[in-house]
This record gives C-alpha cells, structure tokens and sequence, in this order.
C-alpha cells in the first residue's frame, strides 16, 4: 500500500475555479486515492466542477446547504473520514486555490506517516515582497501575537496544508472555531495536549492580479485574537483592582512604615489574586483540573511575582525617586507576560494522558 492510500486529502472549497480541478489532476497522479471535497455553499454556478471533481478523479463530495466557515467543512470531512475510512493515516487539508503544490501536499503526507502521532503543517516564507499585503499582515501579525503570548513560534501559522494523524481528527473534531479561527483553535489546542508539531518548508504561490482570498485581515483577525483579548481584559481587571487597593494603601501607610510599599503591594496583590486565578480558571484557560492543586501552583507564581514587584519598585524608586505608582505599573507590566507563560506551561497546563 503506497502513501496515496494511506493518506486521505481534504479539501475545503467555496466558489472554486479550474485551479481546483488542476489539483485534482496532479494530485491523482501523485498516487492520491481519497479525496474529499467540502462544498462549503457555493452558488449553484459552480456545481460544474463538483461534478467534474466526481466523474474524473473520483473525488467523494459532501455538501453544505449554506456557507458555514473553513472551520465547519474541515469538521464535515474530519467526520466522514474518522465513520468511512477507519484505515488511513491521516489526512492532509489543502486548500483549492491553487496556494499549494502537489509535491509540497506530498511532502507532508510523507511526514505524516512518518510521524504518525504529530501535527505537520506545510509552512511558507511570508517575507517575500510578493507576497499579497492581506497574507503578510495576517501572518506576520499571527506569529508575533502566538510567539510572544502562547510559546508557540511558527513560521505560518495560518496555513492550510495540514497533515493530521487519524488518531487526532475525533478530538480536532470537538475543537472549537467555524471559520479561519477554527485552524488558529487547532493550535492552541496542540498546545496545551503537547501534541508534536513539525514544520515543513513548502514553496510559496501567489499569482499577481489572480489570487483571490476569503480571509478578511481585521474581522477573522479579532475573531482569531479572541482567546488573547479574553486574557487581557481579565488581566486588566486584576490589575486596576491590584492597582487601586495598592494606592489606597500608600495613601494611608506612606510616612508611618519605612516598609510601606512592601506592605501595599502584598495586599492589594493578595486581594486582586483571588479575582484573578478564579477569572482565568474558568474564562481563560477553561480548566477542569482539581483546584487545590492549582491554587497552590498559583500561589507560588503570585508569591515570587509579588516579591519580584515589591523589591524592583522599590530598589527603581530608591536609585531614582519618582512616582512610585508610575514604576509598578511599568514594572508589572514586564511581569504580565512572565506570569502568563507560568500560567499557561504549569499553573492551568493540562495533564497530559498516558497512551
């Protein structure tokens, strides 16, 4: 049994052209036996090169009534390949607009099986100045937001030539996301089950003038950050809770304890912690592991930031006066995205299973 029928290709398309079918053509060639093509509602018009995708290449068709998002038809094929094809390795997604090459398809399906527990994601060089604005800005965008803030430093992080073990497609079924957000969700998914993930370089295709995208930078962008903003606006929270109690306390402490900055911070962190671990359990990590165990690993990490805080603010304050209200904010800000990571690798990381 040779790799094209190890592996199953989905492909998710909307409105499609011959690109598409272009594709098929090469892609059959490769060897590729199961192909399944998710109509996501395309106006009726372009039912011709559904048919052709059929009665050609033997292309299996499952149809949206209506347009339901990228996310959604990746989901549909997830379901018919996990009920109709229990033997295959995999899949490999591929988009139909011609954005990537048989022989990089190819690439991953050989690294999937190869790899038969990871993630393998075709990925472009996106500093190119051909390419598109929308796909640089998104992408550029996307890297930095998931390098800085979830550990996760990828070259393309919005790719859509995706090599997924069998054994993954039932639990990146359940993964949460209609549209563009949906790939990004599968991610942070990987993530946090420490699923391995592996790189393969893959040619970048742009054609001037001829490629069209259903990727909207600023609304599938928000859509896509939205975990992040959840993050940040409890954060926020905590912080101007954390911030208000610790300047009631100077107010009344400043001039009567030598140590009153110490004093402060350690209790209006005390106080805006208890806010702060159960918003970030519940809306932000979304975590169903026992609480005692986490509060105590949360403890530990507010204990040493607290004290981190209270020791830079007050050795800054004494080397160079100011307001003290001013240099903990800048300071707690440099904390705010080292507590994040211990946050997210140990306080609310979830257990990995045994297989």
């Amino acid at each position: 049994m040779d790799i094209g029928d190890k592996v199953s290709i989905v492909i998710p398309s909307l409105n499609p052209s011959h690109k598409l079918l272009a594709l098929l053509k090469e892609l059959r060639e490769r060897g590729f036996l199961h192909m399944i093509i998710v109509n996501d509602g395309s106006s009726s018009q372009y039912d011709r090169y559904y048919q052709e995708a059929k009665e050609e290449y033997g292309c299996t068709i499952l149809v949206h009534d209506k347009n339901k998002g990228k996310g959604e038809a990746l989901k549909t094929a997830f379901s018919y390949v996990v009920s109709a094809l229990p033997d295959c390795k995999g899949v490999v997604t591929v988009d139909s607009d011609g954005q990537h090459l048989p022989k990089d398809v190819e690439s991953c399906a050989q690294a999937l099986v190869q790899h038969e527990n990871a993630l393998i994601l075709g990925s472009r060089n996106f500093y190119g100045k051909e390419i598109p604005w929308k796909s640089r800005f998104g992408n550029i965008i996307t890297n930095g937001v998931f390098g800085l803030l979830c550990g996760i430093w990828l070259k393309d992080t919005q790719t859509g030539l995706r090599a997924i073990p069998y054994s993954l497609l039932e639990e990146f079924i359940a993964v949460s996301g209609e549209g563009f957000e949906y790939e990004t969700n599968m991610l942070l998914f990987i993530k946090k089950k420490k699923i391995p993930l592996i790189e393969v370089p893959i040619q970048t295709v742009y054609e001037k003038g001829g490629h069209t995208t259903h990727f909207h930078p600023l609304r599938d962008s928000l859509k896509i950050y939205a975990l992040f903003f959840q993050f940040v606006l409890t954060s926020a929270a905590s912080f101007l809770l954390d911030i208000g109690i610790f300047q009631v306390f100077i107010m009344f402490l400043k001039g009567k304890y030598a140590s009153y900055i110490m004093i402060s911070t350690i209790v209006a962190r005390g106080i805006s912690s208890i806010y702060n671990f159960a918003a970030n359990k519940k809306q932000v990590f979304h975590s169903k592991e026992k609480i005692t165990p986490e509060l105590v690993k949360y403890y530990i990490i507010c204990g040493i930031q607290m004290l981190s805080s209270a020791t830079l603010v007050q050795g800054i304050y004494g080397m160079i006066g100011g307001r003290e209200i001013f240099i903990k904010i800048c300071v707690d800000i440099m904390l705010f995205f080292i507590s994040f990571q211990m946050q997210r690798e140990w306080v609310f990381a979830e257990k990995k299973e045994n297989t």
